[in-house]
């Protein structure tokens, strides 16, 4: 059966320890992987265009085994999630073009995420597997036969 990987809440301070890394299952591996990566590059951003936002460039990550949420089989989690693993670069001025865009509107750029979070619980969570699962062979060529 299915069992959501939960390696974000780790990943949210620190990589995981070795004995946590010694138990994982091959998926887990491959998320963990991923995420040392984008720890990596995440730093290596930093030190190279610092954390002003007219300079700063930010790292999102999305894995098909990604999850956030506490709550096992949340549909919310496949915002994070995508066929492949995937890093988007976005850059800080972006970002606070969006916050005043906001703030024109007296929103946050959270109620992108709150709105976001709602569709997709809308959706539920077998549908979006399902998507996600026909993105995936369809970039894989593959029929439909692949799977997350």
């Amino acid at each position: 059966g299915e069992s959501p990987l939960g390696q974000t809440a780790i990943w949210s301070t620190e990589p995981p320890s070795d004995e946590v890394v010694d138990r994982m299952s091959p998926e887990e591996a491959n998320f963990n992987d991923f995420m040392l990566f984008a720890y990596d590059a995440s730093a290596m951003s930093q030190d190279l265009w610092g954390d002003s936002p007219s300079t700063e460039l930010l790292l999102l990550t999305f894995h098909p085994n990604s999850t956030f949420s506490s709550t096992p089989f949340d549909p919310a989690d496949y915002a994070l999630r995508s066929p492949f693993p995937t890093v988007h670069l976005l850059r800080g001025s972006d970002v606070v073009n969006a916050e005043e865009l906001c703030a024109k509107r007296n929103e946050t750029t959270e109620n992108i995420a709150i709105a976001n979070e709602a569709r997709l619980r809308g959706m539920g969570y077998n549908e979006l597997k399902e998507l996600l699962n026909t993105l995936y062979a369809r970039a894989k060529g593959v029929g439909s036969s692949g799977s997350f």
